[in-house]
């Protein structure tokens, strides 16, 4: 089992939404105003069985508010497992 704790610095590049017929960019200041810059701290763990499959979690949580809109607040955190094929 080996286990990962690192930093990730994240610039977005592109959010845009979708709700009926509407679309949203919400990095635009009229539609979403969201900060592009998040930091988040977390970690994980892997198993490797016989070589070849990797079997990986891991958790990230968002430092910074990405709203920035006064009196709200929204964070990005991240659950992510997976399998992988090594060769």
């Amino acid at each position: 089992m080996n286990i990962d704790k690192s930093p990730t610095f994240d610039l977005g590049l592109s959010y845009k939404g979708k709700h009926g017929s509407l679309s949203y960019n919400m990095y635009d200041k009229d539609q979403g105003d969201l900060s592009r810059f998040d930091v988040q701290l977390g970690g994980g763990a892997w198993v490797v069985f016989k070589d070849q499959l990797r079997f990986q979690v891991g958790y990230k949580a968002g430092m910074l508010n990405l709203s920035n809109t006064s009196g709200s607040k929204c964070k990005n955190n991240a659950l992510s497992v997976s399998v992988g094929y090594v060769f």
